[in-house]
């Protein structure tokens, strides 16, 4: 595939926080604390052993800030909220999206066949159509319908996420930012970096092995590529499903694993930089319940 034509695109899609203040608080104020819009993003979430689900008191909140731009600005957020709450704050997981502009939805189905993947738990779904699918031969389609493809279990270490991206905050985007989108959401031990004051200088550089991609050898037949597109050599796991076994088929995609690792790289420079005088700062936004269908 032609990549010359697509602008490739990295952001750091959300940052969840785990916020544990000294006295039990309404997660509504848990909320405006971080400046968090009720219309922008539902809620915060309360957590802890002590807490079940659906209580909205807590000392112990889950929350996430969509769309950080500037470690600058993510700090400014934490610190004013950990004032206001006397709380301490930690980073639980990162989800870091490559986007691929000018690139038809037909690119999201290429991702996915050619991806390394983190786990052989692969379906699409789809939020207003019912329980998740086995991922069907004619992909592209459903990706043109608004179907996603997960992959892995959302609470993994390791979880990733391909669509064609539409809308933004339940609003449809202009045809120019229609793009095929590419996620890779990390937690726990996974994670590059793990207090906050790391990921001031964060080199997002390092996570391109999460975003390694193969295609066919040159020399391939066309029945061994019929069967690699039906995904039945492209992987091969022992009793460790984590592990993938090369398939002397396949080679690295060099060029389009250079050109999302250029991406990850300037994401690092916009992540260090400072905002131009004058313009606001960014208001992050809260927690967005996980579909079960994505589970």
């Amino acid at each position: 595939m032609d990549y010359g034509t697509f602008k490739i695109r990295a952001v750091v899609d959300f940052i969840e926080l785990e916020v544990t203040t000294s006295e039990t608080h309404h997660y509504r104020d848990v909320r405006a604390s971080f400046g968090i819009n009720r219309f922008d993003r539902p809620y915060a979430e309360p957590i802890g052993p002590d807490y079940p689900e659906g209580k909205e008191i807590s000392n112990m909140f889950k929350v996430r800030l969509y769309d950080v731009e500037r470690s600058k600005d993510l700090m400014t957020t934490v610190n004013g909220a950990g004032y206001k709450l006397n709380a301490k704050t930690k980073i639980v997981a990162v989800e870091i999206a490559i986007d691929f502009y000018n690139a038809p939805s037909g690119l999201v189905s290429h991702l996915f066949k050619n991806v390394k993947l983190c786990s052989n738990n692969t379906r699409i779904y789809h939020r207003n159509k019912g329980s998740p699918k086995a991922v069907p031969n004619d992909l592209d389609l459903y990706i043109k319908n608004g179907w996603q493809i997960g992959i892995g279990n959302t609470n993994d270490k390791v979880y990733q996420h391909a669509y064609y991206k539409t809308h933004d905050r339940n609003e449809l985007l202009p045809n120019a930012r229609h793009r095929p989108r590419f996620e890779t959401r990390l937690s726990d031990d996974c994670l590059p970096y793990q207090t906050l004051e790391d990921w001031q200088s964060a080199k997002f550089g390092k996570l391109a092995k999460h975003f390694r991609f193969t295609k066919p050898k040159e020399n391939i037949t066309s029945e061994d590529e019929t069967r690699i597109l039906a995904r039945e050599l492209m992987i091969e796991y022992d009793r460790n499903p984590r592990k993938r076994k090369t398939d002397p088929r396949r080679e690295a995609d060099s060029l389009l694993n250079r050109r999302v690792e250029n991406a990850l790289r300037q994401l690092s420079d916009r992540w260090t930089s400072e905002r131009k005088k004058g313009a606001p700062c960014k208001k992050l936004g809260g927690i967005i319940p996980s579909s079960p269908y994505e589970r």
